[in-house]
């Protein structure tokens, strides 16, 4: 007996519910600094493939604020933006809260299922991390 998968993209309300989770975990691993933790919440790429170049990539933003925040509005709807790029293909953007408010800092990232793969686990690649 085989069963055939269902496609993640069918539903986009559970499939867009999975992918601000993945942002969210990915945030709060950043916020705690755990960089190894963080690399766990996407799919390792040229632009971020291992956890001392996404620290090295924060480095900056400590320079500018003193803390990335966690709190409701750096969860909220309102910070995360999925946007379609074509067939299967979405760009994921998290504005980064700081502690000034500023909010000038974001997580550009890519979901893009157009290859036959695993839709199990991570779904995002990190494209651009900054202001």
């Amino acid at each position: 007996v085989t069963t055939k998968r269902q496609d993640i993209a069918s539903n986009p309300k559970e499939f867009f519910a999975r992918i601000k989770a993945q942002m969210h975990q990915l945030l709060k691993a950043l916020v705690q600094k755990d960089y190894a933790e963080a690399m766990e919440a996407i799919i390792p790429n040229e632009k971020v493939p291992n956890e001392t170049i996404l620290a090295g990539l924060f480095d900056r933003f400590y320079r500018e604020y003193n803390e990335l925040m966690f709190h409701q509005k750096a969860r909220s709807n309102q910070q995360i933006t999925i946007t379609p790029q074509g067939p299967r293909h979405w760009q994921v953007q998290l504005v980064l809260c700081d502690d000034q408010d500023d909010n000038m800092w974001y997580i550009k990232g890519e979901v893009d299922l157009r290859e036959e793969k695993s839709e199990e686990g991570n779904l995002i690649q990190i494209l651009y991390i900054g202001d």
